[in-house]
């Protein structure tokens, strides 16, 4: 009997409709979810650390890590070869230094300390970078280049940018091994384990080091990135209180970057209240959305004369890697294409194998198209 009344054409339309309205209930209770409270932010209060705070030892337990992550470490690294000078009024000032070069160029020295002079003490020992005359840390923190370099024969330049940079101890010490012949640009994350030693190492490496700027994504609160994360709707002043945290992080950053999809940079007065700050603190920024098109961010920092670059291509964004290929391949037809006077700029995560594979396309592929590789600052020039 059961068997007689079935109707094969019916059952298929009842799933149909039964799958349908089950759609349609999720999308309307994602539609109606309350918006996010932007009056309990932020979720997680962090302290800045002063200098007499400041330590190397390892956190004992997670709370600890997530204070670790605030403290601006000072470390002058123990392999660089210390010098003595004297400064205007008699002081003795102490330079270290670390030899970087590879096979076919010269090696030159990279001074690790720091022009106090750049640095400035507020709120009760935090130290900021400052302006200081025609000084910044920009100018004073880019990966020089070897003179062989800036006259020899090449056919394009590619930049790349790795973020995450720190995060992972292994995926960090992986990238410094694979990249040790190379200028490559770190995207230190804020939330890395002793930052300045990381920060230290790369620079040993003749790597350039920028700083990681957590923005509100544009799916957030779903996708978040941290506890210090600017928010477009944040309480009056809170935003600037995070860009301060992450600004005395560490000393011998180049600039900030933004490494994700960001919601936060469609805001006008939030954009114009960051790049008044960085004017005033002489640091730079480049983003990392690889759009086309003229960015707000790139109009407001030309306002603000904050020296100011983009990406031009995501290498990892779809994380396949036969995506990765494709897009390695159109960057060297695109270095290939630009003019002598500036490179293509490439962002990636530091996925292993990406790391791996990056790293023989640059020695192998990228050397036999006569492609040399060059910090992101490269691009970019310092506005008086």
């Amino acid at each position: 009997m059961f068997l007689s009344s079935f109707s094969v054409p019916a059952f298929i339309l009842t799933l149909i409709i039964g799958a349908t309205s089950m759609i349609g209930a999720g999308f309307a209770l994602y539609k109606t979810a309350p918006a996010p409270s932007y009056e309990s932010w932020p979720y997680v209060e962090i302290r800045i650390a002063t200098i007499n705070d400041q330590t190397l030892d390892a956190p004992a337990d997670p709370q600890q890590q997530l204070d670790a992550g605030t403290q601006a470490i000072e470390n002058t690294g123990e392999e660089g070869e210390v010098e003595a000078d004297t400064a205007k009024h008699g002081e003795e000032v102490t330079h270290v230094t670390a030899e970087y070069g590879i096979e076919d160029d010269n090696k030159y020295k990279i001074d690790l300390s720091h022009d106090e002079s750049l640095y400035s003490i507020i709120d009760n020992g935090i130290t900021v970078p400052r302006r200081s005359g025609s000084n910044t840390v920009f100018s004073a923190y880019k990966a020089p280049l070897f003179e062989e370099l800036k006259s020899r024969s090449y056919k394009g330049m590619v930049s790349l940018v790795m973020v995450d940079y720190g995060l992972s101890q292994q995926t960090s010490q992986q990238a410094e091994d694979a990249f040790k012949d190379l200028h490559i640009t770190y995207a230190l994350s804020p939330y890395a384990l002793n930052p300045q030693e990381k920060l230290n190492q790369a620079r040993k490496n003749g790597h350039e080091v920028w700083l990681s700027l957590p923005l509100q994504s544009k799916h957030f609160p779903w996708h978040e990135t941290g506890p210090m994360t600017l928010l477009i709707k944040s309480k009056a002043n809170e935003n600037r209180r995070r860009l301060i945290w992450l600004l005395s992080l560490v000393k011998g950053y180049t600039g900030i970057m933004d490494v994700q999809d960001s919601y936060f940079t469609t805001s006008e007065s939030e954009m114009n209240s960051l790049f008044s700050a960085l004017r005033q603190h002489g640091v730079a920024y480049i983003t990392s959305d690889d759009a086309p098109e003229q960015s707000l961010a790139e109009n407001i920092a030309r306002t603000a004369k904050v020296p100011f670059y983009k990406n031009d291509i995501w290498l990892t964004k779809q994380g396949r890697m036969d995506e990765l290929d494709k897009n390695l391949n159109a960057l060297g037809k695109r270095a290939l294409s630009q003019s002598d006077t500036s490179s293509a700029v490439a962002f990636f995560h530091p996925y292993p194998k990406v790391i791996e594979r990056i790293s023989q396309w640059a020695k192998q592929e990228a050397k036999q198209q006569g492609i040399i590789f060059v910090p992101v600052s490269y691009n970019m020039n310092e506005y008086k």
